[in-house]
């Protein structure tokens, strides 16, 4: 993304780490997009038109999205499509309420194969126990 609003700068600043914004969306009450920028996963959020519903355009923030965004909120490694997972950001500040994408495709990935490393294990071991 070339210009990153400074509601998303000042919001970065704040996380651990060095992240990166991979797409947002600013939104209207009504859940209307104000404002879009950037990818997520292969689909380019910026195609979309400014209000649209939010979840009519992205189908994934189905049930996603919080009516009311007192405090932010992060739900992570949200699987996106086949081959991308993103935390997606949630806070609101006076220019409306700012829905950011940060990718967490390798890490995701990595939970995963570890996560499989361990139920493999523990079936070996399961099986050991019951003389299977």
């Amino acid at each position: 993304m070339n210009i990153i609003p400074e509601s998303i700068t000042r919001y970065l600043k704040d996380l651990d780490g060095d992240q990166c914004a991979d797409g947002y969306l600013c939104l209207n009450d009504k859940q209307e997009i104000l404002a879009n920028c950037g990818f997520v996963g292969v689909s380019n959020s910026t195609n979309i038109g400014t209000g649209v519903n939010a979840v009519q355009s992205i189908p994934v923030l189905e049930g996603l999205l919080p009516n009311n965004v007192e405090e932010p909120s992060i739900i992570y490694c949200v699987h996106i499509d086949n081959d991308y997972y993103f935390d997606i950001h949630f806070f609101h500040d006076s220019v409306g309420s700012w829905v950011l994408f940060i990718d967490s495709t390798s890490s995701a990935k990595k939970m995963q194969q570890e996560q499989q490393t361990r139920l493999t294990e523990d079936f070996k071991n399961d099986n050991r126990r019951t003389g299977n």
